[in-house]
């Protein structure tokens, strides 16, 4: 893949179901803290940059990348603090002033989902770029999908939105196929929907998601790339879930 690419990690949560002081992407898995495992895998991608958002103990997770990786390495990435824990498309918001010149593709993805392979993300960017695409959002069908936002398509392959579990009519309970929190997109498609997303007036959080249906309505194309292995994409937000990985 070309070296035209940036990423977003999302690293910025505290991780309460954790029941830690230790930020959720700071907890070790097979001996390695989760957000080690995600950059060991997309640093393989030669992107020119990695942003890292980070919000809580972000002094502390600066501190383990540096430590862990080398000088070639830590120079790619950007440390970006959110200053605000408003959710993820308020977390990614705080990287738009970093992609002014910026027109390539960037790839968003989350510090907890330590699994997720590099033949995935390039074949998410390869569909991306060949069905010329505003956003690619990587998908999964699961066999119990409460809980996890549900792709709605207006049309084959493309998606009309994202809706979150709360937002579910009783028939849109019964899709399987849910969205992973990674995507792929043009960073001038992000910029301009990610401006129009407005605070979701029950959490009163900002949501990413929200970013398919800006575009579908404008008329952009909002596609989407099915996994089979539905362990790449699993976030850990438990440490019973941390520990069946470990086992």
């Amino acid at each position: 893949m070309s070296n035209k690419l940036r990423l977003i990690i999302l690293a910025a949560g505290k991780g309460t179901r954790m029941k830690s002081g230790l930020p959720k992407v700071l907890h070790l898995l097979r001996g390695k803290p989760m957000i080690l495992h995600v950059l060991t895998t997309v640093l393989r991608l030669q992107a020119e940059k990695i942003y890292i958002i980070v919000g809580y103990k972000s002094g502390l997770i600066r501190k383990v990348i540096k430590e862990k990786l080398d000088k070639s390495e830590y120079n790619k990435i950007r440390f970006v603090k959110q200053e605000r824990l408003l959710g993820t498309a308020d977390a990614v918001k705080s990287v738009i002033p970093h992609l002014k010149k910026y027109t390539g593709n960037i790839i968003i993805l989350c510090g907890d989902t330590p699994l997720i392979t590099v033949s995935t993300i390039n074949k998410l960017i390869a569909r991306h770029i060949e069905n010329n695409n505003s956003l690619t959002v990587l998908t999964a069908d699961l066999p119990n999908p409460y809980g996890y936002g549900r792709i709605i398509y207006n049309q084959p392959g493309y998606a009309s939105q994202i809706k979150e579990e709360l937002d579910l009519s009783p028939e849109e309970k019964n899709i399987k196929e849910i969205n992973s929190g990674i995507y792929c997109i043009n960073s001038g498609n992000l910029v301009k929907s990610i401006n129009k997303i407005k605070k979701n007036p029950v959490k009163k959080e900002y949501y990413l998601t929200d970013m398919v249906k800006i575009l579908s309505d404008s008329g952009k194309k909002a596609g989407t790339l099915k996994i089979k292995n539905i362990q790449e994409i699993f976030g850990i937000n438990t440490k019973n879930e941390l520990d069946k990985l470990n086992n």
